[in-house]
């Protein structure tokens, strides 16, 4: 027989003695470990033994929520994984498992955080969209002074970072295109062509300011 066994035999038979001496209700437990040897742990069991009440007793007999021990790690896991799971929407617990709480708590964090990240690009968005406004439609218009144009001139159209060109034609009139590309739509819709032009200016939105 080797010596764990006989301990064995030996214990049982300890705590068979001993159990015949307690009050009514009693449950035996006895427990040997070796420090820093873990697979040399031992742990006797009377029948009918609740490893939760034997918890409960060493936490009212001063066991620490605040000390390092193998259960309290695993249970730190278990709510860190909850409340990230949670977090991400995936993998909920078993209706009725204690860790449903942390989940919750991990899905109204990430729910809140999504509300958020959907509010701040709604808000972007809009201050693009008003910026583009601001750019084409609020923004004061600087008007250049009227130059002298004729056929060996460059074409007005082409005048880089204008947003309109005016033009004063041979019979006096004055007219508006848009952007430099489209100065050939320009001659073909009003009947003119470029070597009618006598003078022109260009038209060009001021940036405003940052506050």
């Amino acid at each position: 027989m080797s010596a764990t066994t006989e301990f064995h035999h030996i214990a049982n038979d300890a705590l068979v003695k001993i159990s015949e001496h307690l009050w009514p209700g009693a449950k035996l437990c006895l427990v040997i470990y070796t420090p820093g040897a873990p697979e040399k742990d031992i742990v006797l069991r009377d029948s009918g033994l609740d490893d939760h009440e034997v918890l409960s007793t060493l936490r009212r007999r001063g066991l620490s929520i605040d000390s390092d021990n193998a259960y309290k790690q695993d249970l730190i896991d278990s709510i860190v994984g909850a409340l990230a799971f949670g977090k991400q929407g995936v993998n909920p617990p078993p209706d009725g498992h204690w860790g449903q709480q942390f989940w919750d708590i991990g899905r109204a964090e990430g729910e809140e955080k999504e509300r958020l990240i959907n509010q701040r690009d709604a808000i972007l968005l809009q201050a693009r969209v008003w910026a583009g406004e601001a750019k084409t439609q609020g923004s004061p218009v600087e008007e250049s002074p009227w130059i002298e144009h004729g056929p060996s001139k460059a074409n007005p159209f082409t005048h880089p970072y204008s947003s309109k060109v005016e033009v004063r034609l041979r019979d006096g009139t004055e007219k508006i295109g848009d952007l430099a590309c489209n100065f050939t739509w320009f001659w073909y819709e009003h009947n003119q062509r470029d070597y009618d032009v006598v003078a022109y200016r260009t038209h060009r939105a001021q940036q405003r300011e940052q506050p």
